[in-house]
């Protein structure tokens, strides 16, 4: 667990988080991708594809979902380093 007296990103995140909502939306997510996996050799048999045939387009698509994510999630991190080293109020709330 985190500790209240920890000062990193992460902790400050962790105390500030609805813990139920986050736990619905990981469950949510979950259940999901079983529901998906498992109901795609089925379909894909079915139509006379590779029982896999599914599994391999999420598989397709994640990879463009995940350089997406890494892309705007370092746009955040340089936004925030700039914000942070032009701004000059928050120089004298860090004390430097």
């Amino acid at each position: 667990m985190v500790s209240r007296l920890e000062r990193t990103r992460f902790a400050a995140w962790w105390w500030t988080i609805d813990r139920s909502l986050l736990t619905a939306l990981l469950t949510l997510m979950l259940a999901g991708i079983i529901l998906s996996l498992a109901a795609s050799p089925p379909v894909a048999s079915r139509l006379g594809l590779d029982p896999f045939y599914f599994v391999g387009r999420h598989v397709l698509y994640l990879i463009p979902a995940l350089a997406v994510m890494l892309a705007v999630l370092s746009f955040n991190f340089i936004g925030d380093a700039l914000r942070d080293y032009l701004d000059p109020r928050s120089r004298l709330e860090a004390g430097l």
